[in-house]
Order: structure tokens, then sequence, then C-alpha cells
């Protein structure tokens, strides 16, 4: 679970940095060049939601299947 949770921070900060640089790029464009950064800008914090909601699915399924363990429970699986 650490070592996840590790890979986790690794890849958050991963992703700053591009978004940072993206950023910079953006602030730093004119014209057409400016409304391509904007959609480079806008891609990857989509891109970046989209998968920080499927870790935290996968968080929530873990836990879930921990908590039902707990309880003497089997946790079904639901499909990703």
């Amino acid at each position: 679970m650490m070592a996840q949770h590790k890979d986790m921070m690794a890849a958050m900060a991963a992703g700053d940095q591009k978004l940072a640089a993206l950023l910079a790029r953006m602030n730093a464009a004119k014209g057409e060049a400016k409304v391509e950064a904007i959609a480079a800008v806008v891609s990857e914090i989509a891109a970046q939601r989209a998968l920080m909601t499927k870790m935290q699915s996968a968080m929530m399924d873990h836990m879930m299947s921990h908590m039902s363990a707990m309880q003497g429970h089997p946790q079904e699986r639901r499909a990703p």
C-alpha cells in the first residue's frame, strides 16, 4: 500500500510539473499559438482529472474490500 501511495504521489508531482510547463508556454504565447496552448492546458487538466477519478475508484474498491473482510463479508467486485 505504501508503494502505491508513493507511486501516486510521484505521478501527481510529474503531472504538476507538466501542467506548470504548459501554463508557462500558454502565458508566453501570442495570437493563434495562445489558443493552441490554452487547448493543451485544458486537455492536460481533463486527462489528470480522469486519472485521479480512476485512482480514487480503485482506492475505494480496495478500502471497501478490507472493510467487508473485517466484517466477515466478502466484497463483490464491481466492473471497472
